[in-house]
């Protein structure tokens, strides 16, 4: 069942890119390229050891807008901190707004500490 295979390991590529768990920290657009926010990005109920996660992000002139929850269960683990991967190509003068606040990018800043 090579095909089948194939299509799972795909699959987890992009789960991957866009949920990753590294030990005690949870990742968000690890591996998100600049195209994609095009039409914004949204993850639904991804399951992690941390808990439950949903967010969507997307554009909003110079500004992304990114609106996160991790749901955590009775038994799951605790995150030390959730970060947030800018893609490498996206305009370096940018703001993001994290579930309605504001914080400024600098321009060699490439990951945004939420939690």
């Amino acid at each position: 069942m090579p095909h089948g295979w194939a299509a799972a390991q795909y699959v987890h590529l992009h789960r991957n890119s866009l949920v990753f768990e590294d030990k005690n920290i949870l990742h968000l657009c690890w591996g998100a390229k600049e195209d994609w926010l095009n039409n914004g990005i949204r993850v639904k109920h991804a399951p992690t050891p941390f808990g439950i996660v949903d967010f969507e992000l997307h554009r909003e002139g110079g500004t992304l807008a990114l609106e996160y929850k991790v749901s955590r269960g009775e038994h799951q683990r605790r995150y030390r901190q959730v970060q947030l991967h800018v893609p490498p190509s996206v305009q370096r003068s940018v703001s993001v707004r994290v579930n309605g606040n504001f914080r400024v990018v600098a321009p060699s800043q490439h990951v945004i500490r939420l939690e």
